[in-house]
């Protein structure tokens, strides 16, 4: 098996200085970068790994997730005030477009269905928000569900690419996983319990996810048993052991055009790599490329799409540091 060696490389002179920074997001194309800095968004322009500060818009609340959507030009916000604000990425336009109120709680986490019209968020519940004509009027988006069942609080989401399925963790020690779609109801399918709580886990497949349990050395994997017509955990990736709290501001992401998945651990940042036989095959193989220490476990960030720069925020140095791909 070929195995191409990389690592992600810190470029020092492209650091930006920042106050807390809980949420970072890239757009799809590499030229703009959201970050948080309490109750502002500041919008950055992004080439070459450089940042150029193009304006700050005001939020009523301190910003814990930012996400990109990729059909259109705008982004959503969730903030400790229990706010959804989706945003113009235009320059010109700093008032919001949006606000959606709905959620009784702290947002945690957010995910965008591949379709772009549905909305899933994390609290102390997991809402759905839709924008499709079978739940909304006129392109409104409307609060459709909510799931509430054995949920404490929700800290990480992910929805596979097919758009079917959304895997949870929190605080109650179990993943939930649910399906549905954007014109039916999400229905959970299987709680699967965990010996700890975790704060992020993602698909990498339709049928395969990773979760990370806190204060733990193994990142763990679960597919889909056809036979069982259940998850079952089938994998351990020995990861760096952190005591540290964790902090659910950080999500793990897949990046598929690099095989690569990004998974913060107390301190660390880890950086996986996923082999496969074939594209259509669930059967994986996975390697530890590099692990990313820091010097607190108080680290946010996120990966671009393609995967060529990872941009983090460490709350000992207050910067906004970019770190580029870089093969062998």
């Amino acid at each position: 098996m070929l195995q191409e060696a990389f690592s992600y490389e810190l470029q020092s002179r492209l650091s930006y200085d920042s106050q807390l920074c809980l949420a970072i997001a890239i757009n799809h194309n590499n030229q703009q970068v959201i970050a948080s800095e309490y109750t502002f968004i500041k919008l950055f322009q992004f080439k070459d790994g450089v940042l150029r500060l193009l304006k700050t818009v005001k939020n009523s609340g301190d910003i814990v997730t930012l996400n990109y959507f990729k059909k259109r030009s705008h982004f959503i916000s969730g903030s400790y005030d229990s706010q959804l604000t989706i945003w113009s990425t235009n320059i010109q336009t700093s008032k919001y477009l949006v606000k959606l109120s709905g959620c009784s709680d702290n947002i945690n986490c957010l995910v965008i269905h591949p379709s772009e019209d549905l909305i899933i968020c994390g609290s102390n519940c997991i809402q759905f928000w839709s924008q499709d004509s079978e739940f909304a009027q006129h392109q409104q988006w409307v609060q459709f569900q909510n799931i509430e069942n054995q949920i404490d609080r929700c800290f990480g989401l992910s929805i596979n690419q097919n758009g079917n399925e959304l895997v949870s963790c929190g605080s109650s020690n179990q993943i939930l996983v649910m399906r549905g779609s954007t014109k039916q109801l999400w229905k959970i399918i299987q709680a699967i319990s965990v010996e700890n709580l975790g704060f992020r886990l993602t698909y990498i497949s339709d049928r395969v996810f990773s979760f990370q349990p806190e204060k733990s050395n193994c990142l763990e994997i679960y597919s889909f048993n056809s036979l069982l017509g259940q998850y079952v955990k089938y994998n351990d990736i020995q990861v760096k052991l952190s005591e540290d709290y964790c902090y659910e501001f950080f999500p793990s992401v897949y990046i598929p055009s690099k095989k690569i998945i990004l998974s913060k651990n107390g301190r660390s940042i880890h950086i996986i790599k996923v082999f496969t036989q074939s594209e259509q095959q669930d059967v994986m193989q996975f390697k530890l490329q590099q692990s990313i220490c820091f010097g607190t476990s108080s680290i946010f960030g996120t990966m671009s799409d393609n995967g060529e720069y990872l941009i983090t925020w460490e709350y000992d140095i207050g910067q906004i540091q970019i770190r580029k791909y870089l093969a062998a």
